[in-house]
C-alpha cells in the first residue's frame, strides 16, 4: 500500500538535538469498499485502519515500546529502519505499525497511543 506522504529523512533525524525523539503518527481511513454490503456510502465509516511510526535509539527501552504497542493489539507495518546518528554517536531505529479499529469514527485529536 503506497501512502503518498514522506517521511523525515534521516540527516533531518541526525540534526535533532532533543533528548528524547518523538512519535511520529499518521492515519489512514478504510474506504468503504464492495464488501460492505448495504453500507450507506453518505455516512461516515465506524472504523478506520491507525498508523503510527515510533522511532527512538535502539536500546532495550525502544523493544518495549514496541512489544507493548503489539500487546495493546497493534501490528507491524513492513520492516524495521535503522540509522545512524552522528551527532549523539548512537543508532535509531524506527517501526510502523497499525491497528484496526471498530466502532469509532476517526478524529485528528485522537491519541493513538490510547487505541
Amino acid at each position: 500500500m503506497r501512502c503518498g506522504w514522506s517521511f523525515q529523512k534521516a540527516s533531518s533525524i541526525q540534526n535533532d538535538k532533543r533528548s528524547r525523539l518523538s512519535i511520529l503518527s499518521f492515519i489512514l481511513i478504510n474506504a468503504p469498499t464492495a464488501s460492505e454490503p448495504g453500507r450507506d456510502m453518505t455516512q461516515p465509516s465506524k472504523r478506520f485502519t491507525a498508523y503510527r511510526y515510533l522511532t527512538g535509539p535502539d536500546d532495550a527501552a525502544f523493544c518495549h515500546r514496541v512489544t507493548e504497542a503489539l500487546s495493546r493489539g497493534w501490528t507491524l507495518y513492513g520492516s524495521p529502519a535503522l540509522t545512524y546518528d552522528s551527532v549523539n554517536k548512537r543508532v535509531i531505529c524506527g517501526q510502523a505499525l497499525t491497528k484496526e479499529v471498530e466502532d469509532a469514527e476517526y478524529r485528528a485529536d485522537l491519541t493513538l497511543g490510547d487505541l
